[in-house]
């Protein structure tokens, strides 16, 4: 039976953000490293039947000086302290063999994909993989656990191998920590305040060597990250969705939510600059934003709250999973072209031959990959579908070898075909025994370097791994092929 007709329950991910309007953690953290040898499992027989990330955008400006829808379209100061961190960190060792070997061709011998080459253990829960900028460094924040350092850093960047660059604390985050965006030759790094009675968000803005630059405050929590336009503009999602030009606000006002609503999704921008949003509390709209200005272009409502992250292909259509399982595909004009009911879905990531990928939960365990198009008949066809042991609801990323990696709500990450949906190798951290039912706190979305290595982290205990995948990076034909569209987090298709 196609999932296209399930209803579902609640997932941890969805649980999770709505608690971030409501609960917050505290952060901090203690660093340590440890590598481990562990080997992929081999994919099984159950299935069911960019590039470089160095952006060619603008530097941010320096800090100091289809057929009508089924709704009616609407026309503190101081900044972050710096972690004094033991320079004699753990050393961290490749699980991989990575030396030079003497085949016939003086090559080096590839690495099976599947094989973990080193993981690092940060202690902290992290719901999104890192930020990858033009060299290869990575950066990502979370939430302190119980193990961690309530003094330790919240934020930090590592070496393409692993290695320790810098680590700050952040302010304290919300549930779940939001992904760090590179814009240029900055970090944004949106979070929520929990040293305030009131729920407030703040942008905090870091070089790429972990120098604070400045500080930016929203007027609520923020659970997504910010969107980094080809305008130079940072558009961060909060109470309202805010824009700025390094700390000057670009509009007079942020733009503003109906009644008590709030931002549930990340900004995604289109191709041709268009803000798209999705809301929840009392408002439940889709809406479409004039990024020059912040006028409102059009809403959608589909009588459900928006609370996965957005996706738009290289039309300017965007893809919206709302509350109620329904994906919704949109024209640039606010006009309905197509839908599916797929349940309790994830983010989208787009194939370049209009395939859509995105994970969902069945009931309170159970999760699937799916993979839908539109048909010939206008409507959404099922292409395969591939059941989880446990919940998914994470965003998949796509490579520009035809491979899906998705990590699920509990212990497994794994590979498929995006043809096929067949397995190809599956990781379950060496800490839990394959043979009992024990999660390790769910994996983040994964982020796929150039080099093709794959980087996912999961939250109990807290390691950011990093894979062998099938050696490209992301797909190059795809709209979005990922979390945030590309390995910087920047949210932007915008030409």
């Amino acid at each position: 039976m196609s999932l296209l007709h399930w209803e579902v329950g609640i997932s941890s991910r969805v649980w999770l953000t709505l608690l971030a309007a409501a609960v917050l953690a505290g952060c901090g953290g203690t660093v340590e490293k440890q590598s481990t040898d562990v080997p992929a499992v081999p994919g099984d027989s159950r299935s069911a039947d960019a590039t470089d990330t160095g952006l060619d955008r603008q530097d941010v400006a320096d800090l100091d000086s289809g057929t009508p829808g089924q709704d009616t379209v609407d026309s503190d100061a101081a900044g972050p302290d710096a972690v004094d961190l033991d320079a004699s960190a753990p050393e961290v060792t490749n699980d991989a063999d990575s030396s030079s070997s003497d085949l016939a061709d003086g090559a080096v011998e590839p690495v099976a994909p599947g094989t973990l080459l080193w993981r690092y253990e940060h202690k902290l829960t992290v719901d999104y993989g890192p930020a990858i900028d033009s060299v290869g460094n990575l950066y990502f924040q979370g939430n302190t656990t119980v193990a961690t350092d309530p003094d330790g850093p919240t934020l930090i960047s590592l070496t393409p191998d692993g290695e320790l660059r810098w680590g700050v604390r952040n302010v304290p985050g919300s549930v779940p920590a939001p992904p760090v965006t590179i814009a240029g030759k900055m970090l944004v790094v949106p979070a929520t305040r929990s040293d305030t009675e009131e729920l407030l968000g703040r942008v905090s803005l870091y070089s790429l060597e972990g120098d604070p630059l400045g500080q930016l405050d929203t007027d609520g929590p923020m659970g997504d990250g910010a969107a980094w336009t080809a305008q130079g503009l940072v558009v961060a999602p909060a109470r309202s969705v805010f824009a700025f030009d390094g700390e000057v606000p670009a509009w007079d006002k942020p733009f503003a939510l109906i009644g008590k609503g709030l931002t549930g999704t990340n900004v995604a921008v289109s191709p041709q600059g268009i803000l798209y949003v999705g809301c929840r509390g009392e408002d439940k709209n889709l809406y479409a934003i004039n990024q020059a200005d912040g006028a409102e272009l059009w809403r959608r409502n589909t009588g459900d709250v928006y609370l996965s992250p957005l996706a738009v292909d290289f039309e300017g259509n965007v893809y919206a999973v709302d509350f109620g399982g329904l994906l919704s595909v949109v024209a640039p004009g606010g006009g309905e072209l197509w839908t599916a009911k797929v349940g309790d879905g994830s983010g989208i990531a787009l194939g370049g031959d209009g395939t859509v990928y995105l994970s969902t939960a069945v009931g309170y365990i159970e999760g699937t990959l799916l993979a839908l198009r539109k048909g010939a008949d206008g409507k959404a066809e099922l292409v395969w579908e591939r059941w989880l042991q446990h919940q998914g609801i994470n965003t998949p990323a796509l490579s520009d070898g035809g491979t899906v990696y998705l990590g699920d709500n509990c212990r497994r990450f794994l590979a498929v075909d995006a043809a096929t949906g067949d397995e190809l190798w599956s990781f379950i951290p060496p800490e839990i025994d394959p043979a009992e039912d024990i999660c390790a706190g769910g994996w983040s979305s994964a982020t796929i370097g150039p080099d093709g290595t794959v980087y996912a982290s999961t939250s109990h205990p807290g390691f950011l791994h990093a894979f062998a995948g099938d050696g490209t990076g992301l797909a190059q034909d795809s709209p979005w092929p990922m979390d945030f569209h590309d390995a910087a987090h920047t949210g932007s298709l915008e030409q």
